[in-house]
């Protein structure tokens, strides 16, 4: 008889089951994929802190430009008097 396991797609297929209990391997699962699921959530959450930072920085120098250019427009204008 051949001991050898045949591969899916399990990631957990590698894992020598005689070692490991059955409940262990459901817990590591399961740790696995909150794990995961925390980590996504965190750079998911970063990144669009970062996302908002850009735009509110974006909005604030589109703001000076067109005071800058009120601004200019009204010295033009008073110049030309």
């Amino acid at each position: 008889q051949n001991n050898t396991q045949k591969p899916d797609d399990n990631i957990y297929s590698g894992i020598n089951t005689n070692l490991i209990s059955n409940k262990s391997i459901k817990m590591i699962k399961k740790l696995t994929i909150i794990s995961g699921l925390l980590l996504m959530l965190t750079t998911s959450c970063t990144a669009i802190g970062s996302i908002f930072k850009a735009g509110a920085v974006t909005g604030i120098v589109a703001v000076v430009i067109v005071l800058v250019a009120i601004v200019w427009i009204i010295w033009m204008v008073s110049q030309k008097s």
